[in-house]
C-alpha cells in the first residue's frame, strides 16, 4: 500500500484517499509493531498506574501544554493534598491555586476545581464515562474528553495529541495541514479503521503518544531505528505535518520590527519572520488556549 503507487497527488487532499485504502495487512502490521515497540519503551509515569477516573482527570489536566517530567512531581503533591473529587471539590479556590503554582494556565486549576464540585455535590462523586457528556465539563476538549473515556473507562476511542497526529501524518505521508476540526476528524477515523474491536484503545493512545515523543519527534525523527519505518509513506517526514500558512501561524502574535518594541508595555518574545527571516520582537495576545495545531510544530513562542 504505497502513496505514490495509487497515484496521489503530493499535495492533494489524502486524507480522504486513505480512508478507503486501510488494507487488512497495515492495519494488522502498524498497531502489532506500535505495541511491541511500547512493551518495551514505556515512559513511566506516576498517572499511568492509576485506575481511579479522578487521579486520570487530574493528570490530563496538568499534560494541557506542560511537559509530563515537569508534570511529575506536581501530580505526586496535588495527590497528597488532593486525593479525590471530595477533597478538591471542599478545597477553597485560593488553595487550589497556590498547590497549582508553577504550572501555569491557572484556567486549568479553576476548571478542575469547578468539575470537582460538579460530580462531588451534583452527580454523587460519579464521574461520567462517554466523551459526549465528558466534553459538557469545563475546561475539557475533545483530546482530553476521549483520553479520559479511554484511559479511566476502558472506552474503545481514539485520543489524538499533537505527538499521535505527527505519527499518523507522517505515517501516511499526508499532505494537507491539520489545523482545523474537519481534517481533525478525518484523522480520527483514520486511527479508530487502523484499530480492530480486539485492540487495546488505552493502549494504543499511550503508545502513539510516547512514540511520537520518543521516535517520531518534530525536528529529528529517528528513522533509522524507527520499527515503522518499513510501512511509513513519508520520503521527508521532517516536513511533516504541513504547516498552515503565514497568516495562521502569526495568529495570536502580533509582531514589530526591534526599535518599535520600547514602547509596548506587554512581555516581549523574539522570534523571526517567517518571509524574511529577520528578527523581530513579537507581543503574545492575550486567549484562553493556542490550538493543538500549533504543538505539531517547533519554534513556537
Amino acid at each position: 500500500m504505497n502513496v505514490k503507487e495509487e497515484g496521489v497527488m503530493e499535495n492533494g487532499n489524502n486524507i480522504a484517499f486513505w480512508l478507503e485504502r486501510i488494507d487488512a495487512k497495515f492495519r494488522e502490521s502498524f498497531p502489532r509493531r506500535l505495541f511491541e515497540w511500547y512493551e518495551a519503551n514505556a515512559y513511566s509515569y506516576p498517572w499511568r498506574q492509576a485506575k481511579d477516573p479522578y487521579a486520570i482527570v487530574v493528570s490530563e489536566f496538568m499534560l494541557q501544554q506542560t511537559q509530563a517530567k515537569t508534570v511529575i512531581a506536581y501530580y505526586l503533591k496535588w495527590m497528597e493534598r488532593f486525593g479525590d473529587w471530595e477533597k478538591l471539590a471542599n478545597a477553597s479556590e485560593g488553595e487550589v491555586l497556590k498547590a497549582w503554582e508553577g504550572l501555569g494556565y491557572y484556567a486549568r486549576a479553576r476548571n478542575l476545581h469547578k468539575i470537582a464540585a460538579i460530580v462531588f455535590f451534583e452527580k454523587k462523586g460519579i464521574l461520567l464515562s462517554e466523551p459526549t457528556e465528558l466534553l459538557k465539563l469545563p475546561g475539557i476538549g475533545l483530546y482530553t474528553a476521549n483520553a479520559i473515556a479511554s484511559l479511566a473507562f476502558g472506552k474503545k476511542t481514539v485520543a489524538l495529541d499533537a505527538n499521535g497526529i505527527r505519527v499518523l501524518v507522517r505515517l501516511l505521508s499526508i499532505h494537507q495541514p491539520i489545523n482545523k476540526a474537519g481534517a481533525l476528524k478525518e484523522l480520527s477515523r483514520i486511527a479508530m479503521n487502523l484499530l480492530s474491536e480486539d485492540n487495546d484503545f488505552s493502549l494504543f493512545n499511550s503508545a502513539l503518544m510516547d512514540f511520537g515523543r520518543a521516535v517520531c519527534k518534530p525536528l529529528a525523527p529517528k528513522c533509522m531505528i524507527c520499527p515503522l519505518k518499513e510501512i511509513c509513506q513519508a520520503e521527508q517526514p521532517e516536513q511533516l505535518p504541513r504547516r498552515p500558512g503565514p497568516r495562521l501561524l502569526a495568529a495570536s502574535l502580533l509582531c514589530f520590527p526591534a526599535p518599535f518594541s520600547f514602547w509596548m508595555n506587554r512581555p516581549l518574545v523574539w522570534t523571526r519572520s517567517l518571509l524574511s527571516g529577520s528578527k523581530t520582537f513579537c507581543v503574545r495576545n492575550k486567549r484562553k488556549s493556542r490550538p493543538s495545531w500549533r504543538l505539531l510544530f517547533d519554534g513556537r513562542c
